[in-house]
């Protein structure tokens, strides 16, 4: 078994030379002639070998039975555990909750407000009832997976509906009147600016459910530091640049030696490359580089692709280019209503990992990422010229017979998944038993 792990978070991907050394010797012993398959498993997180069928050990077996030489790349330390760590740290400040209350009543008087009066006061909640809901929002994430306050009926909130100037009033004079905490006239303007935001995005169609945006908007306008997005945009940055050095000891270059090496053997190989979570943006980084690679341009490469954490921009900016090279294409990704109910961080975000790369640590909100089926069902998403990206990859996918797999599909389907959260995808039997006969 070959397992690849990086090991300074500064470095990413930058591996142990010895150690790569070691695995090229391995492969060179005819066992990648024996498979005439080599499947590259990019991971979203460092694996957990306590987590049964997902652990290296075991999925080793199983490719192997079916027919492939697997090699497993991972990110050590987790990137996203230290982000986790921060929104807990953020929950637990007075200023964020005492913010959230306030903005929370204000976005359910909007949407629960009659046509007939728009234009008046808000009639808002008791404070005491919102604290009494997020007492049990975790309690109801977790154990019920019942999204905070999906009964809203957004609909309700027509195109265009903005924050009115008496709405503005009415949030000023409350929170100049309630001075727990001390809210100076700076913080008072971008609270009025979350909320603005907030009320455009759902009038907008591109909020993440009132809970879920309000903390968005949020953290974005007091916390961006805290959660700092500069981390993930550093993460791919550094990912991508170690495929672009001239350093040959950087891990993309490493990584392209490797697979250059490996596609010269003859006969030649059929190459698999998997991509789970954020390991989704390495398989792009890697494929963007094909060109530098001295490789016979007749060698296929298959994409299995769990939740990618990907947007559809950097695969299409990266992989289409490289078309004629792509083969078979299967993506796996869950249900927008498993997505809405698989909490990234406990009771602060109730939505998924994809959510909240999407809506926080992307460039653009509600950026459109590959593994989301909500930006391949909702007709807004359907417009070319708003969003020639994801149209691309409509067209991709049928050009390739490419199957999109959204989990508790049919049983006897070829390719299904039994999955609930992200996590699910390398543990599920039924997804690993797909991919094998994708393999196969």
């Amino acid at each position: 078994m070959y397992i690849l792990k990086n090991y300074d978070y500064n470095n990413i991907l930058h591996f142990k030379l010895e150690q790569l050394d070691d695995n090229i010797k391995l492969l060179h012993k005819l066992q990648l002639t024996s498979h005439n398959m080599l499947l590259i498993q990019f991971y979203g997180s460092s694996p957990d070998n306590s987590l049964g069928i997902s652990s290296p050990q075991l999925l080793d077996q199983m490719y192997r039975q079916a027919g492939a030489l697997p090699i497993f790349l991972s990110f050590k330390p987790n990137i996203l555990k230290i982000m986790k760590t921060n929104m807990n740290k953020i929950y637990q400040d007075i200023r964020f909750k005492y913010l959230f209350v306030q903005l929370l009543r204000f976005g359910i008087a909007k949407l629960c407000q009659r046509k007939t009066d728009r234009g008046k006061l808000l009639l808002l909640p008791p404070a005491s009832e919102i604290l009494s809901t997020l007492e049990a929002t975790e309690a109801e994430v977790i154990h019920l997976r019942r999204e905070p306050y999906s009964y809203l009926n957004f609909t309700r909130l027509p195109p265009g509906e903005i924050l009115r100037q008496i709405e503005r009033d009415q949030l000023h004079n409350l929170l100049r009147s309630d001075q727990k905490p001390e809210i100076s006239n700076t913080i008072l303007h971008q609270t009025e600016r979350v909320l603005k935001i907030v009320f455009e995005r759902i009038a907008d169609n591109r909020d993440h459910g009132l809970y879920t945006t309000i903390v968005e908007e949020i953290i974005r306008e007091f916390y961006y530091e805290i959660i700092s997005r500069s981390s993930w945009e550093k993460f791919k940055e550094t990912l991508e640049s170690s495929f672009k050095t001239e350093r040959s000891t950087t891990g993309g270059n490493l990584l392209c030696w490797l697979v250059e090496k490996i596609c010269s053997i003859e006969p030649s190989p059929r190459i698999i490359l998997v991509g789970h979570g954020i390991g989704a943006n390495c398989l792009c980084y890697l494929l963007q580089n094909l060109n530098k690679m001295y490789i016979n341009k007749q060698i296929i490469f298959d994409l299995i692709l769990l939740a990618p954490a990907c947007s559809f921009q950097l695969f299409v900016r990266s992989v289409l280019p490289q078309e004629t090279r792509i083969g078979k294409l299967l993506l796996f990704g869950l249900p927008d209503s498993f997505e809405r109910v698989d909490a990234f961080s406990g009771a602060i975000y109730t939505r998924s990992l994809l959510y909240f790369i999407s809506g926080l640590l992307e460039g653009e909100i509600d950026q459109p990422l590959l593994g989301m089926q909500r930006f391949y069902r909702e007709i807004l998403f359907h417009d070319a010229k708003l969003f020639p990206e994801i149209n691309q990859m409509r067209q991709f996918i049928d050009k390739h017979q490419g199957h999109l797999i959204w989990s508790r599909t049919v049983e006897k389907a070829e390719f299904s998944s039994q999955a609930k959260y992200h996590e699910d995808f390398l543990q599920d039997r039924q997804t690993i038993d797909s991919i094998c006969r994708f393999i196969g």
